[in-house]
């Protein structure tokens, strides 16, 4: 509500800066109060979603002996959880965390760029942990992080999905002569719904897929007014991309290889490399023009599906965050009842 709320007065006070409203103009007055109104607004619905979350908060959560979701991880935890280091190996791990960090030898170096030293190596101080239990019971790794930096991954290019940092694939070799294999948690729920035909919802892994998304950005994030303006460039340079945006939104967020085919009218043999770049190019046109955005690179990202095919894009998702905004963005191109799918 408070990011709403920032957001509804800077593009006020674009519009003033662009039309040229003078400070004694009439229309000032009405804005003014018109602002104030709106921030009533927001702050009781801040008040009411506040009520509502200690209306729903769980008993006893903040105890820990008590807490309902540990009681239920403790058992299924038990005995598979991982020693922590000797003092003196602590140590050690802490003094090579940190040379990592200040030489950016992945995992971790990133967080030494915005944490304290000691808070900093926990990336590292993981890794480590890892590479002994590997060489300990003689196992190929597979490492499940939410983690999106590229201080762990390196990241997709093309079709080529993001996989992990050839440092780290190399050092696990070394140490233990095993393999490392890396997922994040969309990845794995996926993956478990797959090979070990466990029921896992759809809704679940778009949830964590675009939970991960957000995570990852650390940028401001997208706007109506700002997607708005988006489309409507886009419509105008890049069409296919700003209807597949559009169908998506529609879509759960989603848009299939097929139907942006069938938007674009291309034939089958045509290649979807560098989709995604008007989207980016575009909202960089925006920002020149003192628009801001959210972040172009995870807006609309490509979506891999080794059952589809290993090397082609299944389809492309939206970020969560944008979703409902398109919508009536949707509406208002397509019509209220249309939908291109």
């Amino acid at each position: 509500m408070a990011k709403a709320g920032r957001s509804a007065s800077d593009a006020l006070d674009r519009w003033l800066k662009q039309v040229h409203v003078g400070d004694d103009a009439e229309i000032n007055s009405a804005i003014a109060d018109h602002r104030e109104q709106l921030d009533e607004v927001l702050q009781a619905l801040q008040s009411l979603i506040e009520r509502q979350a200690d209306k729903d908060v769980i008993s006893d959560a903040t105890d820990t002996n008590a807490d309902p979701v540990l009681a239920r991880l403790e058992p299924i935890l038990e005995g598979r959880i991982g020693p922590p280091l000797a003092e003196q190996e602590y140590a050690e791990a802490l003094q090579e965390a940190n040379r990592r960090g200040q030489a950016e030898v992945p995992p971790g170096y990133e967080d030494f760029k915005s944490k304290p030293a000691e808070q900093a190596a926990g990336d590292y101080l993981v890794w480590e942990q890892t590479l002994k239990e590997a060489e300990r019971v003689g196992s190929d790794v597979l490492f499940v992080t939410g983690d999106s930096k590229e201080d762990w991954w390196k990241q997709r290019s093309g079709v080529i999905p993001a996989r992990p940092r050839p440092e780290l694939v190399r050092e696990m070799v070394r140490r233990t002569g095993r393999r490392l294999f890396m997922l994040q948690p969309s990845g794995l729920l996926e993956q478990a719904r797959q090979v070990l035909e466990l029921e896992v919802e759809t809704s679940s892994v778009l949830d964590l897929e675009q939970l991960q998304t957000a995570e990852s950005s650390g940028k401001d994030e997208w706007t109506s007014e700002a997607l708005e303006a988006l489309v409507d460039l886009l419509l105008g340079q890049a069409s296919v991309q700003a209807y597949a945006m559009l169908d998506a939104a529609q879509n759960e967020g989603f848009v299939s290889r097929a139907t942006v085919y069938e938007i674009g009218g291309y034939d089958e043999t045509r290649m979807l490399r560098g989709f995604t770049r008007p989207v980016k190019t575009a909202a960089k046109r925006l920002q020149e023009q003192g628009i801001a955005t959210g972040d172009a690179d995870t807006l609309l990202v490509a979506v891999y599906d080794p059952a589809f095919d290993a090397v082609s894009a299944s389809g492309f998702r939206l970020a969560k965050e944008a979703v409902p905004l398109l919508r009536p963005i949707a509406q208002r191109v397509y019509g209220e009842d249309a939908r291109i799918t």
